[in-house]
This record gives structure tokens, C-alpha cells and sequence, in this order.
């Protein structure tokens, strides 16, 4: 699936697990929306639930427990 199909499910769901994927989801999350992050144009859409496991977590900023 692409990015402009993903964004048109009317509700999206993204599981991380692992610190192998701290990184992306911290870029994902909390910088611009960007073409050098794909996952980045979530943010943009109405209805979506991110489910982290603490290393995948570990470098966002703020964190809610």
C-alpha cells in the first residue's frame, strides 16, 4: 500500500515494537510533515491510534502512560 491509499482508510491503526523503531516513530510523531518521512503524513489524518511498546517509545519527548 501507498501513503494516498493508506490516508483514505477512514481509520488507521500503527504498531511499533522494538527501540530499532524509536527513531522513525519520534520522526513520525513530533517533526514537520515531510516526503523524507512518509509515515510523517499521518499526522494529517482525522483518526488515528498509535501503540507503542516502551522501546519504540523511548525517543519521543512527551510521553503519556
Amino acid at each position: 500500500m501507498g501513503v494516498d491509499s493508506i490516508l483514505r482508510a477512514g481509520r488507521i491503526l500503527l504498531l511499533a515494537v522494538g527501540s530499532h523503531k524509536a527513531t522513525i516513530i519520534a520522526n513520525t510523531a513530533e517533526n514537520i510533515v515531510t516526503n523524507a518521512v512518509p509515515a510523517s503524513f499521518l499526522q494529517e489524518h482525522p483518526d488515528v491510534s498509535v501503540y507503542l511498546d516502551r522501546a519504540a517509545a523511548e525517543s519521543l519527548s512527551r510521553r503519556t502512560i
